[in-house]
């Protein structure tokens, strides 16, 4: 008998002794409820029972059902959604949550193998104390963990864990190392010693004290086919038209982005061909092709189309100030069900056209010159740092870190060189994009649906050769599966990749080559990130261990004298300071061992 709690989880963070002789520290259920949601009029809920408290919280941005308890008292609780392939009729989030919890009460993996959607989720057993964390196979939804002095915490976001005064935060200096210069980890690292990351397609098994994980889904399993490319393509366009189905499920409204790509536009067009309602957004900058394309596409494609061309600088200020200026002007009956859940063309260039994955870094990893590909693809990603930005104590230790890491996660894969660092940009940069978002939903209040990285979609995808896809060749033919509508109307095609046959509307600023702001808004955004590094200097925790203050200050002048190329100095030093500026845990520290 299981019984459900009816409430859409969006976050959740727990707390477990490993002893079930010991009890929980006093008020930790209640500061683990106060670190969930930073909006005072979100309702934080809690279950809990002898060594154990789970916390979880409805944003509103869901439906279904999220924490499921049985009658022994094991307990499994969801963010996101599975989407599990079925053949069947479509079932709800709390259909799936069910199936879920059974399957981890047996300590199954295989249903998990069949889940297509970005989810995490816990479950919990207190006979036996066994724990499962459950990452979706890109690892897209965060779930972070720690076991510490006897208890293991996790939660769907790290500031609930850096606020319990339960965990070590000695800082991981490879992990900080990462996330400033790649964006992303690697092997579950977080930038704290104590506190790891379920990896994609993994459970972290907490059993009798230890930790384990099991892999029960590998990207470098999908079978290598080479088929006709135009067979190809109708067994792409069938699989992303049922990724589309398999999310939209009964409703026939939505609201997506629409800019003046490919990636969104293939989405709206989708999104139609179900017969759906679709509500379109562009933010972007007057004067940019972004909003004139988008214009063009929504007016040939046919949805209902909203512009906010003013509003933040900050990308995802500026999404959730346009969202809401949209919101507002919908009457309620014309609203979609789900008005919070929107739809992006997030990964569509990195599943079908990997931009970060040239023709000279395929060729250099085919030749076995595996360290200068990964140089190319650093300078690509625009990842390194000058030495001069670290004291001379850590220099040496940080300096190659991020490389070391990208020769330790290539060589993990078992498929050819160039389909490996495929996987990798999937499996974590994908991840370090979105990590931002979910890490800030509570203030944000967005839920994104992703087509592009639904994992049957993807199977379909690294089965073809990688080499066909690159610079949107396989792309723009891949277009002729739609409607006419669909590329009826130019789009912005990426510097060296296959033109765009049309000609685009004059007088626009393209992004790669200008920018996404004119030189004025980028001005402006980096003089409010000057101004919080100038905070960050004047703070007596400023982490000199980690950073030379002096070098810091002397990016900050040029910055402040126009010179804007120095702003990335400013930016990873900005992620060094929240992170290593002398957090008020027990043992915390910047520890550069």
């Amino acid at each position: 008998m299981l019984a459900v709690v009816r409430t859409p989880v969006t976050l959740f963070a727990g707390i477990v002794s490993l002893d079930p002789n010991r009890a929980l520290p006093p008020q930790i259920g209640a500061r683990l409820r106060a670190s969930l949601s930073r909006n005072r009029s979100d309702q934080t809920q809690l279950q809990q029972g002898d060594g154990y408290a789970i916390a979880f919280a409805d944003l509103g941005l869901l439906e279904g059902e999220g924490i499921v308890v049985d009658s022994s008292g094991a307990l499994s609780v969801l963010a996101g959604t599975p989407l599990f392939e079925s053949d069947g009729e479509h079932l709800s989030r709390g259909e799936e949550l069910r199936k879920l919890h059974e399957a981890a009460l047996r300590g199954a993996s295989a249903l998990l193998r069949t889940a297509c959607g970005t989810f995490c989720a816990a479950f919990f057993d207190p006979t036996s104390r066994r724990v499962w964390l459950m990452a979706d196979p890109l690892g897209l939804r965060p779930l972070y963990f720690a076991v510490d002095d006897g208890y293991l915490l996790f939660s769907t976001t790290l500031r609930a864990l850096e606020e319990l005064p339960l965990i070590h935060r000695k800082i991981d200096l490879s992990g900080l190392w990462q996330l400033s210069s790649l964006g992303f980890t690697f092997g579950g690292r977080t930038p704290y010693e104590a506190i790891r990351l379920v990896d994609a397609g993994t459970i972290a098994e907490v059993n009798a004290g230890q930790v384990r994980s099991h892999v029960y889904w590998r990207w470098d399993d999908v079978e290598q086919r080479r088929v006709p490319e135009s067979e190809f393509r109708v067994t792409l366009f069938a699989a992303f038209r049922k990724s589309i189905e398999r999310r939209l499920g009964k409703n026939r409204s939505s609201v997506a982005f629409l800019s003046g790509g490919l990636d969104s536009r293939v989405i709206v067009a989708g999104l139609k061909l179900t017969g759906a309602t679709v509500h379109t957004l562009n933010f972007s900058p007057e004067g940019s092709a972004d909003l004139a394309l988008g214009r063009l596409a929504a007016e040939a494609i046919g949805t209902r189309h909203v512009e906010i061309s003013t509003g933040p600088l900050d990308y995802w200020d500026r999404m959730v100030a346009a969202h809401a200026t949209w919101l507002q002007g919908v009457a309620p009956e014309e609203r979609p069900e789900l008005p919070a859940q929107i739809w992006t063309g997030y990964g569509g260039e990195t599943v079908l056209a990997p931009t970060n994955v040239t023709s000279e870094i395929l060729a250099l990893l085919a030749n076995g010159r595996t360290d200068e590909a990964i140089t190319a693809f650093m300078k690509t990603e625009s990842a390194g740092l000058p030495g001069r930005m670290f004291p001379r104590a850590v220099r040496d230790a940080i300096a190659n870190a991020p490389r070391a890491a990208l020769h330790e996660e290539l060589a993990r894969s078992k498929c050819d060189p160039g389909r490996r660092l495929h996987h990798l940009i999937l499996s974590h940069n994908l991840r370090g994009h979105l990590a931002r978002h979910h890490e800030d939903i509570d203030l944000r209040r967005l839920e994104f649906v992703l087509p592009f990285l639904d994992a049957a979609l993807l199977r379909v995808v690294l089965s073809y050769p990688l080499e066909e896809l690159m610079e949107h060749r396989l792309y723009h033919r891949w277009l002729g599966e739609f409607p006419p509508s669909t590329s009826a109307v130019p789009w912005q095609a990426y510097p060296g990749h296959e033109p765009c046959p049309l000609p685009m509307p004059a007088g626009v600023r393209v992004q790669w080559s200008d920018g996404w702001y004119d030189k004025r808004d980028r001005r402006a955004e980096l003089k409010q990130l000057a101004a919080a590094v100038r905070q960050n200097l004047a703070d007596p925790r400023f982490p000199d261990a980690l950073l030379n203050r002096t070098f810091v200050r002397l990016a900050l002048a040029f910055v402040e004298f126009g010179f804007l190329q120095y702003g990335y100095v400013l930016k990873t030093a900005q992620t060094f300071v929240r992170y290593a500026a002398a957090p008020a845990g027990r043992g915390a520290g910047t520890d550069t061992h």
